[in-house]
């Protein structure tokens, strides 16, 4: 793999991409200062850098994609590296079983299909339940931690204690084509930027969506606030669904009630307990983290 444009400042990039996967847009552009200033060379732009980076890739079936991460308090532009590969290859390099694979493919589809793009902590591990053959709650939860630990999902703690999941940007880069052939009645593209959006305004006349901050930048310039951009439609769209809202909490927690009527068991049900509990006192020493910036 040679490239006239391809030399040690692309390699330490890499290097370091290889370890965090993804990273801020903001911290791309920092992380590639630094390499340059490694080896003395002056700072170049990140897009031209990034295609040099990817022509190298193409061989291993690897790329750098930018993307959106939806969090809490905004998106966030970020950069991924991605693998391309595909079928029995793939299978053979995941980390996970079997069993952990199907867990996360009921989670992908609970998150995929909620109205905001997030799940309540009890729901998520609820999903063991649909697990054959029978996944552990106790199992659950550490896959769970190890999920946000090495980031394919996002974690986040409200004020009363609630804890939610939803889907970080590298999931939603690795999985996209997955996403948009499996769940094409569900998934929303944004209006703007064209990328997948889970948390944003949609408009329930036209079925148009958008990122928030996409949205915001098109409001600031338009002469009709909060109005749907489609030129077919002019609906108000009102403020972009809070995760954190009573309708929210509400259906979440009723969805959970339902699920654990149909299929928990009472010794799986107090193990569940157990673990939701030891979460929360985690979370109150300050042993658990919740952080959406990237390490």
């Amino acid at each position: 793999m040679s490239s006239m444009g391809f030399g040690r400042v692309h390699r330490l990039f890499l290097q370091v991409m290889l370890q965090r996967r993804t990273v801020d847009e903001s911290e791309a552009q920092e992380l590639l200062g630094n390499c340059c200033k490694e080896y003395g060379e002056a700072v170049q732009q990140l897009e031209p850098f990034i295609y040099e980076v990817n022509k190298e890739l193409e061989s291993v079936e690897l790329v750098l994609k930018t993307t959106v991460e939806e969090r809490e308090d905004g998106d966030y532009p970020c950069l991924v590296l991605v693998n391309l590969m595909t079928g029995e290859a793939n299978r053979a390099l995941s980390p996970f079983s079997q069993q952990e694979l199907t867990f996360v493919q009921l989670l992908v589809a609970k998150l995929v299909t909620s109205n905001d793009g997030e799940v309540k902590m009890n729901t998520a591990i609820n999903l063991c339940l649909l697990v054959k053959p029978k996944m552990k709650v106790s199992a659950c939860d550490k896959l769970i931690e190890r999920l946000v630990e090495d980031k394919w999902l996002l974690q986040t703690t409200y004020d009363n204690g609630d804890v939610y999941l939803s889907l970080s940007s590298l999931i939603v880069a690795e999985i996209n084509t997955y996403l948009e052939e499996t769940y094409a009645d569900d998934i929303h593209k944004c209006f703007f930027c064209t990328k997948l959006t889970f948390k944003g305004y949609r408009c329930h006349q036209c079925k148009v969506a958008m990122h928030r901050n996409c949205a915001k930048k098109y409001w600031q310039t338009s002469k009709k606030a909060n109005s749907c951009p489609s030129g077919s439609c002019d609906a108000y769209l009102g403020p972009a669904s809070s995760p954190a809202s009573p309708s929210k909490r509400s259906r979440v927690m009723s969805d959970s009630s339902d699920e654990m009527e149909e299929e928990e068991e009472t010794m799986e049900k107090k193990e569940q307990k157990h673990v939701v509990q030891k979460r929360r006192n985690n979370l109150r020493r300050g042993k658990e983290k919740v952080n959406y910036e990237e390490e």
